[in-house]
């Protein structure tokens, strides 16, 4: 685990409603690893295996079209393997997110807030690790890609 206070938001602050964060498969949190919950550490880890996953998956799909295009303009393809998990989580969050501003009536002024937190819980990667968080072995027995079948699911 890598604490950097500096890193997350002060907690007083009202947007600080996490207590960790995984990026570019490293976890990151305001708590030390002491304090840190087990359930919060097992979320986090289930998002680095996700972050794993996908940076294999993005090196494949590089390597394949770098060789298959066979020109310096596709050396950008390096970059797949670093940004295909945060490309995934993107792309779902905003449709996710599109989807539930619509779903919530005009009249209703939190219809923003309301759609940005389900765009968050309704994430495939998300629901995977909440599913999962309070199962300790599941980052043994989890299965390849496990995110995937938590696609189409709003």
């Amino acid at each position: 685990m890598y604490e950097n206070k500096n890193l997350l938001p002060d907690p007083a602050h009202k947007c600080s409603c996490y207590s960790a964060i995984m990026l570019f498969g490293f976890i990151f949190s305001k708590l030390s690893e002491s304090e840190m919950s087990d359930r919060v550490r097992n979320h986090e880890k289930i998002h680095v295996a996700q972050y794993l996953e996908c940076f294999i998956l993005g090196f494949v799909l590089a390597t394949f079209l770098i060789g298959y295009t066979c020109s310096l303009a596709s050396l950008w393809l390096l970059l797949l393997p670093f940004s295909l998990y945060y490309i995934l989580y993107l792309v779902e969050a905003g449709i996710s997110f599109v989807h539930h501003f619509f779903a919530h009536s005009k009249k209703n002024a939190g219809r923003y807030g309301i759609a940005q937190r389900s765009a968050y819980l309704n994430s495939a990667i998300e629901m995977e690790a909440y599913d999962n968080e309070t199962d300790f072995k599941y980052i043994e027995k989890r299965s390849w890609c496990a995110f995937i079948k938590y696609y189409g699911k709003l």
